[in-house]
């Protein structure tokens, strides 16, 4: 049996909480950054368990969805106070995320600049197979 270990977190005014249920210790999940323009302006620092779960609480309207590039991906802000939550895709019905870390409580545990990511050359197909391999499933919820 793995032993799960839920680390909490919030974006800066409450609005959008979130549970990161992981199967090992958050320094030993992959860890980075993504080159793309968005996540650079936001500082973005993600990290995924794809035997893990996430839990996005916000409340009714809370989420700001933005695509761009590919238009395959939602990423998620704070309705109220901007922060940059989660990019989610849906799949078959179910949703996959890589958890922004900034959200954590934890965050400053954490590196503060992981190896940089260029997906730039991937084809829509390629980047959702490689997001569904390595992302969470992922629930939203609505408070």
């Amino acid at each position: 049996m793995v032993d799960l270990v839920s680390n909490n977190g919030s974006c800066h005014c409450g609005a959008a909480t979130v549970v990161f249920t992981v199967t090992r210790p958050l320094a030993d999940l992959p860890l980075g950054r993504c080159d793309c323009s968005f996540c650079r302006r936001h500082g973005a620092r993600t990290m995924a368990d794809p035997e893990g779960h996430l839990v996005i609480w916000v409340p009714k309207d809370g989420l700001t969805r933005y695509r761009f590039g590919l238009k395959i991906t939602d990423f998620l802000l704070c309705a109220t106070c901007g922060v940059y939550v989660a990019p989610v895709i849906e799949h078959a019905g179910q949703h996959y995320a890589s958890l922004n870390v900034n959200m954590l409580d934890v965050r400053d545990d954490l590196d503060p600049a992981p190896p940089l990511a260029s997906y730039s050359g991937e084809t829509a197909e390629a980047r959702i197979a490689r997001r569904l391999k390595r992302w969470m499933k992922t629930t939203i919820e609505t408070v």
